[in-house]
């Protein structure tokens, strides 16, 4: 009698009888064809720096009350294949075609991470400008009165060379010590323009460069307390916590010691709106920290308080003040100051869904509100008793990262202590993340 055959068993896929194949054995030997060890040579490793990133380089003409100006730089990057040596240089310049080498900014950074210790050179200059107005009547010859708009620029440049030690204690948090040698220079010129006091027509224009004090040597120390825990998008951070605490003692021609307290938070409660809050003090204290040489802080510019920017002011907003001062101007400026910012940003295109946080292209919108006060050793802050009161703005921002190159900023503010500017908004332009 004939038997029927066996079925193979489920679990075994047909055909039930395999050969093995020649792929099954060469993946049990990984090493087939490949070389003796012995035929490889180790040489120890040698860092080449090789160019990694080019900024994209920037040219541009825009004209302010101070006149037409140019500008335009790009910085380069570099580093060995393991990011142990870095290199960085950047150039930059603006102003007049005359003003060139005076507001020339550079700075050329080698820095070592070998080791848990880094370590880090810089050589830099920095120019700085800021300014101071006022109006009243001048004679002009022959007899002829006008009215005149005094500006004065204020040109400070700085020159570094130093060295800076950080150890990080861990992921967020490191140390910082510094050491090295900086020149400050000073440069000082008067434009005024003369006005026709019956038809307001424009007369003339007069630029003089009067005299400006003797230069600053000085050598410099820091010592600084660092924790970051931030996460940054791609316009400004949107969650996490960062601050700063720093002492920086000074010695030389002048004698002070600068104190920085920067805290910054960010809050997400409900995706994607970013909460985030700034609150930061500097100063410069002792004996040299009000020299007049030293340009004083100032609250107005684009990063600390929006709406009270140097070239957004006018002369008629100073009044009748006598000797020339400008109190509406004079009250942002000093040797010590605290700033407050808060802002609700989230990503614009990004609330209309999407997998991506920022939606299509990278923009960011937020609601701010900025206030701030400057003060000397004799003329305090108001929660200090003194006069000097905080100085408050409101508004909207919009931030655009374009390409990964920068992040453009356009806000649209209203500041609230101004004579002239109080119940008007002011448009305002930068390149900036945000704080």
């Amino acid at each position: 009698m004939d038997l029927a055959p066996i079925p193979a068993p489920a679990a075994v896929l047909p055909p039930a009888e395999r050969t093995r194949s020649v792929m099954a054995e060469l993946v049990e030997k990984p090493d087939f064809g490949l070389p003796e060890g012995q035929a490889f040579k180790r040489l120890p490793y040698r860092p080449t720096l090789a160019l990694d990133y080019v900024a994209q380089p920037t040219f541009g003409v825009g004209t302010d009350r101070f006149g037409t100006f140019v500008g335009g730089g790009t910085s380069l990057f570099f580093s060995d294949m393991l990011g142990n040596h870095i290199v960085q240089a950047s150039v930059q310049a603006s102003g007049e075609l005359k003003d060139f080498v005076g507001e020339f900014s550079g700075a050329v950074a080698y820095q070592n991470r070998t080791r848990r210790l880094n370590w880090a050179l810089v050589l830099e200059q920095v120019p700085l400008r800021t300014g101071s107005f006022a109006s009243g009547v001048a004679d002009v010859g022959g007899g002829q009165v006008a009215l005149a708009d005094e500006s004065i620029i204020f040109r400070e440049t700085h020159r570094v060379a130093a060295g800076i030690l950080s150890y990080p204690l861990s992921r967020a948090k490191r140390v910082e010590v510094s050491g090295g040698f900086r020149n400050i220079g000073f440069h000082t010129e008067q434009i005024i323009d003369y006005y026709d006091p019956f038809s307001g027509n424009f007369l003339d224009e007069r630029k003089t460069t009067i005299p400006s004090p003797s230069g600053l040597n000085l050598f410099e120390g820091a010592m600084a307390f660092v924790h970051d825990t931030s996460f940054f998008g791609a316009t400004s951070p949107i969650i996490g916590s960062r601050y700063r605490l720093e002492v920086t003692p000074t010695a030389g021609t002048l004698n002070y010691t600068g104190l920085l307290a920067d805290f910054r938070a960010y809050v997400m409660p409900v995706r994607p709106f970013t909460f985030s809050v700034r609150a930061m003090h500097y100063g410069r204290y002792g004996g040299g920290g009000e020299d007049p040489r030293f340009t004083p802080l100032f609250l107005g510019y684009s990063n600390l308080v929006r709406g009270y920017d140097v070239g957004s002011f006018d002369a008629r907003e100073c009044g009748s003040a006598a000797n020339g001062s400008c109190p509406v101007f004079d009250q942002l400026e000093g040797s010590k100051m605290v700033v407050g910012n808060a802002e609700v940003r989230f990503p614009l295109l990004g609330l209309f869904g999407g997998n991506s946080f920022y939606g299509p292209f990278p923009i960011e919108m937020a609601f701010f509100t900025d206030t701030g006060v400057a003060w000397t050793s004799n003329q305090k802050a108001s929660f200090l008793g003194g006069d000097r009161d905080f100085v408050t703005s409101v508004g909207t921002a919009l931030r655009v990262n374009v390409l990964g190159f920068l992040i453009a900023e356009v806000d649209y503010v209203h500041p609230l202590d101004r004579p002239r500017a109080n119940k008007s908004w002011q448009w305002q332009f930068n390149f900036s993340p945000g704080f």
